[in-house]
């Protein structure tokens, strides 16, 4: 991941962490302290893209999508067995500077950490709404 984030500063490890956090504490299946199994996440971030979804600007927005590929496996004692898995996120985003590295990647990182948790819980993920 660090190679990627010298491409694009907005790409951090410590905000994908977070977002898994979040997401895993909004499902209950993380709870610092109380006693679970100790069990962690290894992420590793593969791939990281962010491309013009038109070429067009209108009112002075400009339209990307971005994408971000890893890898996640389940570490310790109660993870005997588990296979890696493989996340793809996709995500719109629209923001009014032309640059390449502008606007937040919080959408990105929030589909991200659904994507992992339903892997994780065996559900489907919920899906998308992308904007017409």
């Amino acid at each position: 991941m660090q190679e990627l984030a010298a491409s694009d500063p907005r790409l951090t490890r410590d905000a994908v962490a977070s977002a898994i956090e979040s997401e895993l504490r909004a499902h209950q299946l993380y709870s610092p302290g109380k006693g679970n199994v100790p069990r962690t996440l290894a992420i590793r971030v593969e791939d990281f893209t962010s491309q013009l979804s038109s070429n067009a600007t209108l009112f002075g927005y400009t339209f990307r999508n971005v994408m971000l590929i890893g890898t996640v496996q389940v570490q310790g004692d109660a993870a005997a067995g588990q296979t890696p898995f493989d996340i793809h996120a996709r995500a719109r985003q629209s923001n009014r500077d032309t640059a390449a590295s502008a606007g937040s990647l919080s959408g990105l990182y929030t589909r991200f950490a659904v994507l992992t948790v339903a892997d994780l819980s065996g559900v489907e993920p919920p899906s998308q709404l992308v904007p017409r």
